[in-house]
């Protein structure tokens, strides 16, 4: 009798530490760590900065458009200290959003990312509202001063494409629902406020 309730409690204990682990791996697939950086990660900040934020976020967002100052206040604040990794995620109700993302990530390609990305949001009430945007996309890209040939072959292709469509299954993957959506350390915050307080409870403010 006593040798049958050390087999259950040693069976019990067992169970648990598998329950554990099995937990432990689920979180870890559900949040996943931020991958190694690779060649036209689009990162502003330090890219080995010891906190790496990624920003999800969609072209056609008027929200996404507003946050910008207060990355831009906390990448300077934290110097050093963190970087910021955008992630494309179009949502479906956004018409022109992939399209936004694709030329955005063909700007990226020639090394123009950043500034394409600025007049995008800056000019967004402007291309919205149009039927077909794509005009007005090469006219932005133009203003950049991309390579109009390099562009359109880009832009036929499929590695833009891919990578905004691998941007947006690693926001799914990660549970990402509305823009903008910021990852830190497999944690999700909406807002650029609720980012702010985040960075402030972990590096002070």
């Amino acid at each position: 009798m006593k040798i049958n309730k050390w087999l259950l409690t040693a069976l019990v204990s067992v169970m648990c530490l598998l329950a554990v682990k099995l937990v432990k791996g689920t979180y870890r697939q559900a949040h996943p760590q931020p991958a190694p950086m690779q060649a036209g990660d689009r990162i502003k900040g330090k890219p080995d900065a010891g906190l790496r934020i990624s920003e999800f976020t969609d072209f056609q967002c008027p929200a996404c458009g507003k946050v910008l100052p207060v990355l831009d206040e906390l990448l300077e604040r934290y110097a050093g200290k963190i970087s910021i990794q955008h992630k494309y995620f179009p949502l479906p109700n956004h018409k022109h959003s992939v399209r936004a993302a694709s030329y955005a990530e063909c700007a990226n390609a020639q090394g123009k990312f950043w500034s394409y990305h600025d007049l995008l949001f800056s000019r967004q009430p402007d291309w919205s509202g149009l039927d077909d945007p794509s005009q007005y996309f090469d006219d932005l890209a133009m203003k950049v001063s991309l390579d109009m040939d390099r562009l359109r072959a880009c832009l036929a292709g499929t590695e833009a494409s891919g990578r905004v469509n691998s941007d947006k299954l690693d926001g799914e993957i990660a549970g990402v629902k509305a823009t903008p959506t910021f990852v830190v350390d497999g944690k999700l915050f909406v807002g650029g406020d609720n980012l702010k307080a985040e960075l402030e409870s972990r590096l002070g403010k």
